[in-house]
């Protein structure tokens, strides 16, 4: 992880920072995550994304590098976490984020029940300590990485140009190619060029505040993995042509803690970047 001084965070974030602020060299995570998220001043956000990467770096190994890109990005994902329970502290906040990127582990077929069974008695919880803590969301494997959620949110920006978004989004003939094969990748060079046209765009509806999605590869998804279920049964039209083992992305922009709203699929990270090659099963001839 790349680390800034003091110095240069008013420069990076374009904010200018009192020298109360400068000389504020301690952080405390314990703080109510609104104190810090919702109501904070410019030096609160650069604190709180340095503070929440460091501890999401220790959490799953990733090293970041720490940019403007990164501070705003984690702080809107924050954000966004801290609306949903405004009492929790912030680092319950980046605690929840961060298992929400943890995928949740298979669960194992029921034991077959045993004759005559006495009934199951469920013990109560141990206490752990007396002091009140937020309940902690169950971790959804269906949420996007870092770098997918990071670049979806930037369509919540009420201030956001989500046709210059939209448009950055536009696969290349290059990109179509090292995901499909002729003669769909030809077809769909032609379909993209029709959908992505100037000042078209996408984005959530005034009630959309969260992002559901399903995560998986191209290659799991030739190899009919489970994860093809939960992608358009178009998909299985197109399985012959894939080629590659690229991450795509089934999403949605949905009210917090719901799993229908506006579905999108094919968000694909290729070429080093994040491309949408939406339903390409409709440049199949049948």
């Amino acid at each position: 992880m790349r680390i800034l001084t003091p110095l240069l965070i008013p420069a990076l974030i374009g904010a200018t920072i009192s020298t109360a602020q400068a000389q504020r060299l301690s952080f405390d995570p314990s703080v109510p995550c609104a104190d810090l998220l919702l109501t904070g001043d410019a030096g609160d956000k650069t604190l709180s994304a340095f503070w929440a990467s460091g501890y999401l770096a220790k959490t799953d190994g990733k090293k970041r590098v720490v940019d403007q890109v990164l501070i705003e990005g984690l702080y809107g994902v924050l954000k966004t976490v801290c609306q949903q329970a405004p009492e929790m502290s912030f680092q319950q906040t980046v605690d929840r984020f961060a298992m929400a990127q943890i995928p949740a582990k298979p669960t194992p077929p029921p034991a077959a029940a045993p004759v005559q069974a006495a009934p199951v008695v469920q013990a109560a919880p141990a206490v752990v300590d007396k002091q009140p803590t937020a309940q902690v969301a169950p971790a959804r494997p269906e949420q996007p990485t870092i770098a997918a959620r990071v670049m979806l949110q930037k369509f919540f920006d009420p201030n956001a140009d989500r046709a210059a978004l939209t448009a950055a989004l536009k696969p290349t003939e290059a990109d179509i190619r090292a995901v499909y094969s002729d003669p769909l990748a030809n077809a769909l060079i032609t379909q993209y060029d029709s959908i992505f046209k100037p000042g078209i765009a996408i984005g959530p509806k005034p009630e959309h505040t969260d992002i559901y999605s399903i995560e998986t590869t191209t290659q799991k998804l030739k190899n009919h993995d489970s994860a093809l279920r939960k992608f358009p049964g178009g998909y299985k039209k197109v399985i012959p042509f894939i080629h590659g083992n690229n991450v795509i992305v089934r999403f949605k922009f949905v009210r917090a803690g719901e799993t229908l709203g506006l579905a999108f699929d094919g968000l694909i990270f290729v070429n080093g970047r994040w491309v949408l090659m939406p339903k390409p099963w409709r440049a199949i001839k049948e």
